[in-house]
């Protein structure tokens, strides 16, 4: 369930309404808004197709196609057989039922994770009580891999993007260790999806997790794939499919791949064209983004002393949407734990924002964040 911090509260009390069309957004790495053509796609095959895939007449054998051609299209577009992947509500699902399958089926691997990797990745191991191992991360927010003698089957768990920082982790690095000492790796991608191409991610990896609302999908679909599924068939869980959903994640993911070179373009080219304004306007911000990052994501942090819980109200009144840490961690006090794995110091570490935008994301957007930090200021 969600967990609201202090401000949400707080914007409830006020009676704050959300109107989409005067927001400025700037939080794609936690969601998406539904694309409005999916959106329809998805009202039509819920009237149409709403048979169960199993059932023994027109109303299944319906759904049942829809289901087929979704895996089809699915299967092709990440280069899988059409049984390498099933279907989870969402992200934290899939990596729950990734690292339970890894597992079952490796009761004697020994798990590694990265500390770069999402809070839900812990979270899902410890709530299985399975052991595992930490691994550093660098200044960049890159895995840092040990020089181990190992002799059990090591699984390797990080996520090609950070949804922090937007840092590209070293992605063939990881494969490569693992792969050399007989081990698998599980590749957090909600991330990676929506900002990376999937030759810089896809090939070094055994098993990924992907969700459809970081790509403008309605929310409620997600996958676990990869070959290694293949041969490992008879425990995989029964968890129901909806064909609707996946059939509109299949349409997803090829219209959002349609946009995302432009989109990324241009990303570049507004979060450059900011930070030059910062700079001239000698606004207090410290640019904390690895050097190695996706396009679209900036993370800052504050050099003067500031209350943070203010700074997001104000923000959040004034109709400016920006986040701090995940979008699962329920508050927007502290310090960022991954800028102290990456060294940077407590003041900023404690003072940090992350911006992200997207496809839909205009130039005014960062404007508006801009004038609005000045007036806080």
């Amino acid at each position: 369930m969600a967990c609201p911090c202090k401000i949400q509260k707080d914007l409830i009390k006020t009676s704050h309404v959300f109107d989409p069309v005067r927001e400025t957004y700037l939080d794609y790495n936690a969601t998406t808004a539904p694309d409005r053509a999916l959106l329809a796609l998805y009202q039509n095959l819920s009237l149409s197709h709403w048979g169960h895939p199993m059932s023994p007449h027109g109303a299944g054998s319906s759904a049942y196609e829809i289901e087929t051609l979704a895996r089809k299209r699915i299967g092709e577009y990440f280069d899988l057989d059409d049984s390498c992947f099933f279907q989870v509500n969402s992200g934290t699902e899939g990596i729950y039922w990734a690292i339970h399958l890894l597992h079952k089926e490796l009761n004697n691997a020994v798990f590694y994770l990265s500390k770069g990797c999402h809070p839900c990745v812990e979270q899902a191991l410890n709530e299985q009580d399975i052991d595992f191992t930490l691994l550093d991360i660098d200044s960049q927010g890159q895995t840092i891999l040990p020089d181990l003698e190992l002799t059990s089957i090591p699984i390797v768990i990080y996520s090609p993007v950070n949804h922090e920082t937007g840092g590209i982790d070293c992605c063939s690095q990881i494969y490569d260790w693992a792969t050399q000492k007989g081990g698998l790796v599980l590749a957090d991608a909600v991330q990676a999806l929506a900002r990376l191409n999937e030759k810089e991610w896809l090939m070094y990896c055994h098993l990924f997790v992907i969700s459809g609302h970081k790509i403008h999908t309605p929310k409620g679909v997600a996958l676990v794939g990869g070959s290694w599924i293949k041969n490992h068939q008879d425990n995989l869980p029964h968890l129901g499919t909806n064909p609707v959903l996946l059939r509109v994640l299949s349409e997803g993911l090829y219209l959002h791949k349609s946009r995302r070179l432009e989109m990324n373009d241009q990303l570049s080219m507004q979060t450059k064209e900011i930070q030059s304004m910062w700079q001239n306007d000698n606004l207090p911000l410290v640019n904390l983004t690895p050097d190695h990052h996706v396009p679209g994501v900036l993370l800052l942090g504050l050099s003067i002393p500031c209350d943070m819980e203010k700074l997001f109200m104000f923000m959040a009144k004034h109709r400016i949407s920006l986040s701090r840490f995940c979008a699962c961690q329920g508050t927007i006090k502290g310090e960022s734990t991954i800028l102290k794995e990456m060294g940077v110091n407590n003041d900023l570490a404690n003072q940090s924002l992350r911006l992200s935008g997207g496809y839909k994301t205009k130039r005014g957007d960062w404007l508006n964040f801009t004038s609005a930090l000045k007036r806080f200021l």
